[in-house]
């Protein structure tokens, strides 16, 4: 890994060397802390800001659990710029594990079921799962603390759940019973569950004899941390009419967050020839805050098909850039090397990561496919009338809804420069996003090649 840092990099190294905020850290430990937001809001930031002062503070043993390797790579690769190494064997650490390799070590480690990798995906959600929920209360006080996992012969003392809103309630009730309620921190995303379809309630699992206010603290993250003030107005002026609730309406960009510019690209064949990558790498390359050049690493570029994504990987490996193909499984698990690197990232995996300029691809199909998936939720025998606000709420009021939180996950990620590539200026989302650029062409500009 090269040690030369981008300006996203020292930004980001700053905000987790900056000492978490005191109140919350005092009660990790005696209470479960919950630390709520929307996109954007800093939440990812916030646990590793906590994870990292425990470390520090106290040699405590962490480990950070996620549904995202995309998100894991990029953290250690910040982690180790800072001079945290995630595997060196301490008597303190920071590790990182997704929930299914943190749930598939335990169910093979005590012999729950021999499940190979190739199978485990397919059985782990209709039958693994029940049956190490089910498991877990048979487990004494030793094989808990081995159910943990141990780091140089060291059990871990904490458990970051990040993305918690997503979590199945058989996964939060097996990492309570290990972990104990007051050992654990989530971040819970507001508006961003997508997984579950409905954000799981964490406080459900508190004992019911003890008061609420002794069992958990609730914190919520209400700044937009990563955007500038123009990128937290494109996208209040997205959200509006597209999601049931105004949290994304009421949140503050921080106070020196000026500039920020939304460049839609209307055009069907953005990536077809070098010509076309080459200038939409260039434009993605310009930092509006002071008309310098960011380099590649500082770029997130953000496609939905795995072959559209895979096919846009190779062509840039043609044209000789350097490449980090998130739509590879062992590529994704791996620390991107060098600043001069492009993260090609599918808009199912960009929870939690950033760019200091995102290139959004077909943004208008994304919508179409995530609106029809809602539509299948909603429609589906499954579904529960609970999934819907209201009884008065139909599966395509549902289905907008949810289309509307995939795409702002996209659209949080982005500090400096969003540039929005759609290919019909009729469909749903060109015509949203064309009424935005006629209110706000001061900083949402369009082109139509």
């Amino acid at each position: 890994l090269s040690k030369e840092f981008s300006d996203l990099d020292q930004i980001q190294m700053a905000r987790i060397a900056k000492k978490g905020t005191q109140s919350w850290l005092g009660h990790i430990g005696k209470k479960m802390l919950i630390i709520s937001g929307i996109g954007g809001a800093g939440k990812t930031i916030r646990i590793l800001q906590l994870a990292k002062q425990l470390y520090e503070d106290s040699s405590s043993r962490i480990l950070i659990l996620t549904y995202n390797n995309a998100l894991i790579a990029n953290i250690e690769r910040l982690l180790v710029l800072s001079g945290i190494n995630s595997k060196q064997s301490n008597d303190k650490f920071i590790k990182f594990r997704t929930i299914h390799s943190f749930m598939g070590d335990i169910i093979n480690k005590h012999g729950i079921a021999n499940i190979s990798k190739q199978n485990f995906f397919e059985q782990y959600k209709t039958e693994l799962l029940d049956k190490l929920s089910h498991d877990i209360d048979l487990l004494n006080e030793s094989e808990l603390i081995e159910a943990k996992g141990k780091f140089n012969d060291k059990a871990i003392n904490y458990v970051f759940v990040d993305e918690g809103q997503d979590t199945d309630p058989r996964e939060a009730k097996i990492i309570e019973r290990i972990f104990d309620y007051k050992n654990i921190v989530v971040a819970n995303g507001i508006n961003q569950e997508v997984r579950e379809t409905m954000s799981f309630n964490w406080e459900s699992l508190l004992p019911a004899n003890i008061d609420r206010k002794e069992s958990v603290f609730k914190a919520k993250a209400k700044r937009a941390r990563r955007m500038k003030a123009n990128i937290l107005s494109f996208i209040k002026a997205f959200a509006t009419d597209e999601l049931n609730d105004d949290e994304y309406l009421n949140v503050k960009a921080i106070d020196d967050a000026f500039g920020g510019s939304i460049h839609i690209i209307e055009n069907s064949n953005l990536s077809d020839s070098k010509q076309k990558i080459d200038e939409i790498i260039n434009k993605a390359k310009h930092n509006s805050s002071n008309n310098s050049k960011i380099l590649n690493i500082d770029i997130l570029l953000l496609l939905q098909d795995k072959k559209d994504g895979e096919d846009f990987v190779n062509k840039l490996k043609d044209y000789d850039y350097e490449v980090w193909n998130a739509f590879s499984k062992s590529e994704r698990r791996s620390i991107p090397k060098n600043t001069n690197t492009l993260r090609v990232v599918p808009y199912t995996s960009v929870r939690g990561l950033e760019g200091w300029s995102c290139v959004l691809f077909k943004f208008d199909d994304f919508w179409e496919r995530a609106y029809a998936k809602g539509l299948d939720y909603a429609k589906s025998e499954s579904s529960q009338k609970s999934l819907f606000k209201s009884e008065s709420e139909s599966a395509e009021e549902f289905a907008k809804n949810y289309a509307a939180k995939w795409l702002l996950i996209a659209l949080t990620r982005a500090v400096d420069s969003l540039i929005i590539q759609i290919d019909d200026r009729n469909s749903y989302i060109g015509k949203k996003l064309y009424e935005i650029h006629k209110k706000s062409k001061d900083y949402v500009s369009w082109t139509q090649n």
